[in-house]
C-alpha cells in the first residue's frame, strides 16, 4: 500500500470517529485490565480484513511483497469467535476460534486456504484487591493464555498459522476518569512460541519446486514481548471512541525473511497504531469497528487491518 493510499485510510477511519455521536459509561468498557462480573458473559463475532502488496524487510524498509514476482499480493478475509466468562468477580475465562481465510495472490496462479487456525484459551485474574487499590477507578489484572493449533497443514501454501503450541503472560493496569466517560489502559506481556507442533502437520515434500507446500525441519521461532495501550471515551449512552497502539517485538532480530508463498514469520516486530468505534443501540448489543495501521516494522507484512464485530453482551446496566 502506497503512502497516498496509507494516509486516505487513516483519514477514513479518523472520519467514522469523528461523525459519531453519544456514549456508555466507562465502567461498562472491558478489556485486558477488566474481569467480568460472575455469571456474566461477552461474546463477539469479527470479521478481519487485510490486503497487502507490500512488506517490511529486515532492515525495516517497505518493499514489494515479493521480490520475484512484481504483482504477488497477500489477503486474509478471516472470521473470530471471542467469548468471556466471569466465574467470579475476579476470575474470567477467556476463548477465542479463529476461521482463517488466506489467500497469496500471484503471476500464474492464486494459493488459497481456509479452515480453523490456532485457537486461544485463556484465565484473566483481577489484582487490585491484593494491591491494596481499592478505588474503583482502578484495574489491575494478570492473564495467562495457551495456543493450540488444530490439526492443519503448517508447511502448506500457504497456512493458515505456524503450527507451535504458545503461551503467553500478560499485565494489564487500566483506570477510568470518572466523572468524564473516559478511560484508559496498558499492558504487556510475554509470548513463549514454544518447539511442540504436536497438534499441527506437515506433508511430504521433497520438492523444492513444488507449489501446494514448502520443504524443510521445524521453524526456529522466536519469544515474543507484546505491548498495547489504549484509550477511550464514551459519548452519551450509544457510542465508545477509542485510540490503540499495539506491537510484537521479537527477543532477537529477524535474520531471515518469510517466505511470501506462507508468509509465517519466525522473527518479526512491528508497531501499529487504530482507531475504533462502538455503537450500542441497545444495552445488549454492540457493533463496532476498528482499523489499524503498521506504522513500522521487520519481516512482516504492510497491511492496513480492519475489524467488523457484532457483541452481544450480559453485564450492561
Amino acid at each position: 500500500m502506497g503512502p497516498a493510499a496509507r494516509a486516505w485510510t487513516v483519514v477514513v477511519a479518523t472520519l467514522l470517529v469523528a461523525i459519531s455521536g453519544e456514549s456508555i459509561s466507562v465502567n461498562r468498557v472491558y478489556a485486558q485490565a477488566w474481569t467480568r462480573p460472575a455469571g456474566h458473559a461477552y461474546v463477539k463475532l469479527t470479521r478481519a480484513y487485510a490486503e497487502a502488496d507490500e512488506r517490511f524487510d529486515l532492515t525495516g524498509r517497505r518493499v514489494p511483497y515479493s521480490s520475484s514476482d512484481p504483482n504477488a499480493a497477500f489477503r486474509d478475509d478471516s472470521y473470530y469467535l471471542y467469548a468471556e466468562y466471569g466465574v467470579t468477580g475476579h476470575l474470567t475465562l477467556v476463548g477465542l476460534v479463529p476461521y482463517k481465510q488466506i489467500e497469496v495472490r500471484g503471476s500464474d496462479d492464486d494459493r488459497t486456504a481456509a479452515r480453523p487456525g490456532s485457537v486461544e484459551l485463556g484465565i484473566r485474574y483481577a489484582l487490585q484487591e491484593h494491591l491494596g487499590l481499592t478505588n474503583d477507578r482502578h484495574r489491575v489484572a494478570i492473564s495467562g493464555n495457551v495456543t493450540l493449533p488444530t490439526g492443519y497443514v503448517r508447511n502448506a501454501v500457504p497456512s493458515v498459522g505456524s503450527g507451535e503450541t504458545a503461551v503467553d503472560f500478560r499485565l494489564a493496569y487500566g483506570a477510568s476518569a470518572y466523572p468524564l466517560p473516559a478511560y484508559a489502559q496498558i499492558a504487556t506481556g510475554y509470548r513463549i512460541r514454544t518447539s511442540m507442533h504436536a497438534l499441527s502437520r506437515t506433508v511430504d515434500c521433497p520438492d523444492a519446486a513444488a507449489t501446494t507446500c514448502i520443504p524443510g525441519t521445524l521453524p526456529e521461532l522466536d519469544n515474543e514481548w507484546l505491548l498495547r495501550g489504549e484509550a477511550g471515551v464514551t459519548l452519551g449512552t450509544y457510542v465508545l471512541l477509542q485510540m490503540i497502539v499495539q506491537g510484537q517485538w521479537s527477543n532477537s532480530p529477524p535474520e531471515s525473511e518469510f517466505n511470501p508463498d506462507n508468509p509465517v514469520a519466525t522473527r518479526q516486530r512491528f508497531m501499529q497504531a487504530g482507531v475504533g468505534v462502538g455503537v450500542y443501540p441497545v444495552p445488549w448489543l454492540g457493533i463496532s469497528v476498528q482499523v489499524f495501521d503498521k506504522r513500522s516494522g521487520k519481516n512482516t507484512i504492510d497491511a492496513t487491518d480492519w475489524f467488523f464485530g457484532i457483541e452481544l453482551i450480559t453485564d450492561r446496566r
